[in-house]
């Protein structure tokens, strides 16, 4: 699984060189208003329309921010009639005073959202595979559980040592996108708790 905001001058090297079965899934980070300020719309659309014609398995990914929702709208549907896949996740965090996810209303959750489950990002008290079978890497090459869990398992050029049993997530809203992206790390949390 990789995940780029897919406008980085090695891209299309690495597109060309990389042979699409070798990569599980490769999702292109869209920052709209990065793209658009930087002038970069039209090189991360063609690096995700030589990634797609190769063979990768991409998906572009966005976050809706509220002010985004015009422009996230529009970029939907430029991705979807190219047939590739289009994931919009949910802001966490404050805007204008209100919180979200809970502020989204139903038109902008039907709108926008559409295809994701919000209640997915519920997780607390549900078994979690955080340290067990995966871990995040901070710019320093520390591994840790989660973005929530920053219990560390090691570093990359040292000792990694993962947790011998899954643990029941202590965070009230999980954003963690492997249990969507690479559903099989969960198959043991899925068991145990009877889903």
């Amino acid at each position: 699984m990789l995940n780029s905001n897919f406008v980085h001058s090695h891209v299309p090297r690495f597109i060309k060189r990389v042979a699409p079965g070798r990569v599980r899934s490769l999702t292109a980070s869209l920052h709209i208003r990065e793209l658009e300020k930087r002038g970069l719309v039209e090189t991360f659309m063609k690096n995700a329309a030589e990634a797609l014609v190769k063979g990768f398995k991409l998906t572009v990914s966005t976050v809706a921010y509220p002010p985004l929702f015009n422009p996230i709208k529009k970029y939907q549907k430029i991705f979807l009639s190219q047939g590739i896949p289009f994931v919009v996740d949910p802001f966490f965090g404050q805007y204008k005073g209100q919180l979200y996810p809970g502020a989204y209303s139903e038109e902008e959750v039907g709108n926008i959202l559409t295809g994701n489950s919000l209640h997915q990002y519920h997780r607390k008290g549900q078994l979690c595979n955080a340290g067990y079978n995966f871990g995040v890497v901070n710019a320093e090459g520390e591994i840790r559980y989660c973005h929530s869990l920053l219990n560390s398992m090691g570093h990359v050029y040292k000792k990694i040592s993962l947790r011998a049993s899954l643990i029941e997530c202590p965070v009230e809203r999980c954003a963690c996108p492997l249990c969507i992206y690479v559903p099989e790390l969960f198959v043991k949390a899925k068991c145990e708790c009877g889903i």
